[in-house]
């Protein structure tokens, strides 16, 4: 792999751990406001180590999935070629399955 591929295959990964790490945080905010709204206690009072340890411990979770999916991002961005299968399959001129049997 070229040094700018891998460097691009780096790019993409944190693209998606950062999006991930978005959609983290936020479940886990909403979580902790509904929360605080249900225990009718003020947002402030909620244990924040332990809203970092669970976002933390979500996002070793979703790192291969994220990883996966850049991964494909970069595949497609990459190698993406168009063929037409038809004709690389025979020859130019298509399949041809005619048998000429000049035997008789």
């Amino acid at each position: 792999m070229k040094c700018s591929d891998y460097s691009k295959l780096l790019e993409c990964m944190r693209k998606w751990e950062n999006i991930g790490r978005a959609l983290i945080c936020g479940r886990i905010l909403w979580e902790k406001l509904q929360e605080s709204d249900m225990r009718d206690i003020s947002f402030c009072e909620i244990d924040e180590d332990a809203a970092i340890n669970k976002a933390e411990r979500m996002f070793i979770l979703l790192r291969g999935e994220l990883h996966s999916i850049a991964i494909s991002e970069w595949a497609m961005q990459n190698f993406s070629h168009t063929v037409n299968t038809f004709d690389d399959a025979a020859d130019k001129n298509g399949c041809d399955f005619s048998i000429n049997n000049n035997s008789s």
